[in-house]
C-alpha cells in the first residue's frame, strides 16, 4: 500500500512533537515503577530489537517477523535471505573472564577450566552468556503475500557465585533449537496486514543453586558440569503466533501503523521443560521522512498486556521505546550506517550497525536487564556483537 501525500500532512511536525512528549512522559513514569526480581526471558530477541529498547512487534519489517510479529512478513516485496547471523552476548564480568583467560594463553576459554580461581574471583559477579543464530529466508509472491521460514539455535547461561566462606552458585541454563515458519497477507485493501507463524522448539533448561559441597567436588576435579548439577529438563513443543498491523492513512508522511500480537497463543507446552506463556502485546511505530539520505523509525510498545508472561506489575518490564536513524539507505530496512537508542527491560539501550551493501553487516548493542526487587537495585549490563552474512 502506498502512502499518499495529503493536506493533513502539514499536521505532521505538530503531531510528531506531541507524540515525542507523550513518549518522554511514559519513559519517566516507567523509570519510577518497581521491578520484579527476574527478567522476562523471550526466545528470539535479536540485537536490533534489543538496541531499540526491546521493540520489534510494531514494525517487524525484516526476518525477525517470525519471532516478533508474523504480519510484518507482508512488508517484504522481494526475496530476503539471512545466511549466517551470529549474535554473541555477554555481561561485563563475562567479557573480563574470557579476556583474562585468553591473555593467560588458555585455549579452553569456553569452559570453567580452573574452577577454584573462578569461584575465588567470581564472588558476587555476574557471568552471563548468550549465543543466538537464526538463518532465515522470506519470499514475496506479490500483492503482499509472503512466506518466511528459518532455523534457530539459542544458548543462554547465567552464573552468580555467593558467600566467600561457603560458596554457592545460582545458575540458569537454557538451550533452544528448532524451526520457524510464517505466512502473511494484506486485507482491507492493504490497510491491514495479517500473519500467522509457528515455531517447533526443543528445549533443555535448568535453574537452581549449586551448594558448596558440589562446588568443592567440581574444584577438585577441575570440572563444573552445569548440565549434570542442574539436572536439566528437556521437552519439545510447537508455539503459534498471530499478528495484525494496521496502516494509518491519515498523516501519511509519518507512515504510522499500529500492531497487535498474540505470541504463543494458548501457551506453548514443552513437556518437562515447562511452558512458554501466551503474551498479548500492542504497539505503535512511525517512519517520518526527512529526506533521501536518512530514514527513521520510532516505536512504542506495551508487551504482555494481559500479565500472562509474568504476574508482577512492573510497568518498566512491559514498556518499550526505540528510535532508529539510518544514514544512506539501501532499502526500507537497511542503511549503510544505522544508529539506535531505546528503553526497555528496566534500562536504557543503544546500538550501531554497519552494513556493506547487503553482503555483510556487523553491529554492537548495549542494553540493561533489571533483576532487583526495587527498580535500579540490580540492573545488569549486557553487550552484544553480531556478525551477519546477508544473502540477497
Amino acid at each position: 500500500m502506498s502512502f499518499r501525500q495529503t493536506k493533513r500532512d502539514r499536521q505532521g511536525p505538530r503531531f510528531l512533537a506531541g507524540l515525542a512528549a507523550i513518549l518522554a512522559a511514559m519513559w519517566m513514569c516507567a523509570m519510577a515503577w518497581p521491578a520484579a526480581a527476574e527478567p522476562i526471558r523471550r526466545l528470539g530477541q535479536n540485537p536490533r530489537g534489543l538496541a531499540l529498547g526491546g521493540t520489534g512487534m510494531s514494525y517487524a519489517d525484516d526476518e525477525m517477523g517470525l519471532y516478533y510479529n508474523p504480519a510484518g512478513l507482508a512488508s517484504s516485496n522481494k526475496i530476503w535471505v539471512e545466511v549466517l547471523p551470529i549474535a554473541l552476548e555477554s555481561s561485563d564480568d563475562g567479557i573480563t573472564f574470557i579476556r583474562d583467560k585468553a591473555a593467560a594463553g588458555d585455549s579452553n576459554i569456553a569452559q570453567a577450566s580452573d574452577v577454584t580461581d573462578l569461584i575465588r574471583d567470581g564472588i558476587d559477579k555476574d557471568f552471563h552468556y548468550r549465543v543466538f543464530t537464526y538463518p532465515t529466508a522470506i519470499v514475496s509472491f506479490g500483492r503482499g503475500l509472503s512466506f518466511g521460514a528459518g532455523a534457530f539455535v539459542e544458548l543462554e547461561a547465567d552464573l552468580q557465585f555467593h558467600n566467600q566462606a561457603t560458596p554457592e552458585l545460582d545458575a540458569y541454563y537454557r538451550n533452544d533449537q528448532g524451526l520457524a515458519a510464517g505466512l502473511a497477507f494484506p486485507i482491507a485493501q492493504g490497510r491491514v496486514l495479517f500473519g500467522l507463524s509457528a515455531r517447533n522448539i526443543k528445549r533443555e533448561v535448568g535453574e537452581g543453586t549449586i551448594g558448596s559441597a558440589e562446588l568443592a567436588v567440581a574444584a577438585a576435579n577441575d570440572n563444573l558440569d552445569l548440565a549434570k548439577e542442574l539436572d536439566l529438563a528437556s521437552g519439545t513443543g510447537t508455539g503459534y503466533d498471530v499478528g495484525l498491523i494496521y496502516r494509518l492513512e491519515t498523516l501519511s508522511a509519518l507512515r504510522s501503523q499500529f500492531a497487535l500480537t498474540v505470541q504463543n497463543a494458548g501457551d506453548t507446552d514443552l513437556g518437562a521443560a515447562g511452558t512458554i506463556p501466551q503474551e498479548v502485546s500492542i504497539g505503535y511505530s512511525s517512519r517520518p521522512r526527512f529526506g533521501p539520505l536518512v530514514q527513521t523509525l520510532l516505536a512504542f510498545e506495551y508487551r504482555d498486556v494481559t500479565y500472562d508472561a509474568t504476574a508482577d506489575s512492573s510497568y518498566d518490564k512491559r514498556l518499550h521505546v526505540g528510535f532508529e536513524l539510518g544514514v544512506l539507505p539501501m532499502d526500507p530496512v537497511t542503511s549503510l550506517a544505522t544508529f539506535r537508542v531505546g528503553f526497555g527491560s528496566g534500562g536504557p539501550s543503544y546500538g550501531v550497525e554497519l552494513a556493506f551493501w547487503h553482503f555483510f553487516s556487523i553491529q554492537y548493542v548495549y542494553y540493561e536487564q533489571e533483576y532487583g526487587d526495587v527498580s535500579g537495585e540490580d540492573r545488569r549490563k549486557r553487550h552484544i556483537l553480531q556478525f551477519n552474512l546477508i544473502g540477497f
